[in-house]
């Protein structure tokens, strides 16, 4: 606790009694946060984000602007039902997430993040067994039975349930 020295005087800290550069350190790193947290996190995928992918394809019977990985994500797991394995748009879905989703690390993903940093974090789910509640991963873990996982969300777009697979 600082003294009234401190006070009157702020800039001789270090040369207070009872204060020291290791206490100043944990203070500084308390108040700057751990560092592997964001300040505020990232927020789902909207719906104008997905629906504008929908809509790239359907104007122009390919994709022609620039899309997340995410809102492809999402536009793939939301057309199912209406749309179905096999479809045009649904085939064009698959190759697109798969050409510009990058592979990623599934067991960094975490409960309460958003859909969109799932899709950061573990890339695109295996398209015939996702869908707009639950997104299904092929994973192993060497020393267990784990072969999948599933990241399942809430209403808002944030993970609300983590499922494993076990095989044997």
């Amino acid at each position: 606790m600082p003294t009234a020295a401190f006070w009157k005087n702020p800039g001789r800290v270090l040369a207070s009694p009872g204060v020291s550069v290791t206490s100043i350190a944990a203070l500084a790193l308390v108040a700057a946060g751990c560092g592997h947290h964001s300040a505020a996190a990232t927020p789902p995928v909207t719906g104008k984000e997905w629906h504008a992918v929908v809509a790239d394809w359907s104007m122009h019977g390919r994709f022609t602007q620039r899309h997340s990985c995410a809102a492809a994500v999402v536009a793939r797991t939301r057309v199912v039902p209406a749309y179905h394995e096999g479809m045009p748009l649904v085939h064009a879905l698959d190759v697109f997430e798969r050409r510009i989703c990058s592979a990623g690390d599934v067991w960094a993903v975490q409960k309460g993040m958003s859909d969109r940093e799932v899709a950061s974090l573990a890339g695109h789910p295996i398209p015939w067994r996702s869908g707009p509640n639950c997104w299904n991963y092929d994973a192993s873990k060497v020393g267990t039975s784990i072969d999948a996982l599933a990241f399942c969300f809430d209403r808002t777009g944030h993970v609300a349930a983590i499922r494993t697979r076990v095989h044997g």
